[in-house]
Parts: structure tokens; C-alpha cells; sequence
């Protein structure tokens, strides 16, 4: 996935600044976010907040719902394949 960012990774741990971050997102017409599915819903919460940012900056959204207690690692480690991923990204919601 050549065109895939980590908020989480990358911004929060101070490998790339977070305007950097914030400003690699701008350049596409769509972003699809991809959170955690966390028992208590952080994950998802996180999700809607960045999805209601990138709104106010024109940025259409769209968001994975992963199966419960997973995140995007976790889904591949445990079986997960590309095929099954996209079929998420195409079921991802607005």
C-alpha cells in the first residue's frame, strides 16, 4: 500500500513532524482511515475526530470498521490477506 500513512507511528512519535503529517493527507481528494476497533471504541472516537478535521479542510473521508479488537497489524498477523483488506476499503463507510 505505496499511498498509506501511520498518524500513530509516524506523527506521534516525532518521526516526521505533525504538520507534515497533517499536510501528506491534503494531497488526496479521499482518505480512507483505518483505526484500531478497540473494545472501548477509542480507536473509532480517534478515527471520527481526524475524519471531522480533514471535512473542514475539504478532504472527502471514509472509515474501515476492522473486526473487533483489531488494528491494522494485528488484522494481517492474524490471517488477515490484501484481498480481505480491500474488501474492507470497499465496504468502508462515510
Amino acid at each position: 500500500m505505496p499511498q498509506s500513512v501511520s498518524p500513530v507511528g509516524l506523527a506521534q512519535r516525532g518521526m516526521i513532524p505533525r504538520k507534515q503529517f497533517y499536510t501528506k493527507l491534503f494531497f488526496f481528494n479521499t482518505v480512507i482511515l483505518a483505526f484500531d476497533s478497540d473494545v472501548n471504541d477509542s480507536g473509532q472516537q480517534a478515527a471520527l475526530r481526524l475524519a471531522q478535521h480533514l471535512r473542514t479542510e475539504g478532504v472527502s473521508t471514509r472509515r474501515v470498521r476492522l473486526p473487533d479488537g483489531h488494528d491494522p497489524n494485528r488484522f494481517f498477523v492474524g490471517g488477515g490477506d490484501a484481498y480481505a483488506f480491500q474488501c474492507l476499503l470497499e465496504e468502508a463507510s462515510l
